[in-house]
């Protein structure tokens, strides 16, 4: 595993990275001989990796930790004088799909609606790819989660966009690289192919620059995402001040 540019972010190992730099990376790793997988964390997945140990342990066991939050950024800024990247999963998803030359790659989306990924596989001449559509509270039915991981084992993919959603993704991520059947690289990138579909709409430019791409989303959908910007997102101010430590 490479620890290039590793740091420590309130509690949290970070691979303080670039998109470019994550992409040469995944080009790499997607030959490797041992799974290996990406996570993005955001303010969201912060206060998890303090409040919960599992998510603790998925993080722990990813490659690479990238930053995907530019909130986090901005509190790196004024709480450790650190000026760090901003990768965000959405990005890194786009330019793989847009230079890496995966026509004919193995590919396995786990998740995402068959409709988005029909967009995906036409819009960047991907031809090489298995959908696999967990049902829901898959996590929670031994049985369901056992045939969703072997559905992506059977694929022997070369790259896994795991597209559920945290924890879950994370959770999956982790049970493939455990269990040791496959190769290659994973990506925890959410709704990241949803943007790149149209399914659902990024925040102008200005709105990401200034840090307030939460805010657009908030907007665009107040009742599922309410609670996690409104609730539970103002327990990371304790985190970002140095007052809270880990559950």
């Amino acid at each position: 595993m490479s620890h290039k540019k590793e740091i420590e972010l309130f509690g949290m190992r970070v691979n303080d990275l670039s998109v470019n730099e994550v992409v040469a990376l995944t080009q790499i790793k997607s030959k490797a001989v041992e799974f290996q997988y990406i996570v993005t964390p955001n303010v969201d997945h912060l206060i998890r990796f303090h409040e919960d140990i599992q998510f603790r342990e998925f993080y722990e066991n990813a490659s690479h930790v990238v930053n995907d939050s530019r909130i986090l950024k901005l509190a790196a800024k004024i709480f450790t004088k650190r000026d760090i990247c901003v990768a965000p999963g959405s990005d890194i998803t786009k330019v793989i799909l847009e230079v890496s030359k995966l026509n004919e790659r193995r590919i396995c989306i786990v998740g995402c609606e068959d409709s988005v990924v029909t967009a995906i596989s036409d819009k960047y001449n991907l031809n090489n790819v298995k959908h696999v559509y967990p049902p829901f509270g898959f996590e929670n039915k031994q049985e369901e989660f056992d045939d969703v991981i072997d559905s992506v084992e059977e694929f022997m993919p070369e790259y896994t966009f795991l597209c559920i959603g945290s924890p879950k993704q994370e959770l999956l991520a982790q049970e493939l690289k455990k269990r040791g059947k496959i190769s290659g690289v994973g990506l925890c990138v959410g709704a990241s192919l949803l943007f790149l579909s149209g399914d659902e709409v990024r925040a102008p430019l200005w709105m990401q620059r200034l840090s307030l791409e939460w805010l657009f989303r908030l907007i665009q959908s107040p009742k599922r995402l309410a609670k996690r910007y409104l609730i539970v997102g103002p327990k990371v101010i304790p985190i970002f001040l140095g007052l809270k430590g880990f559950k």
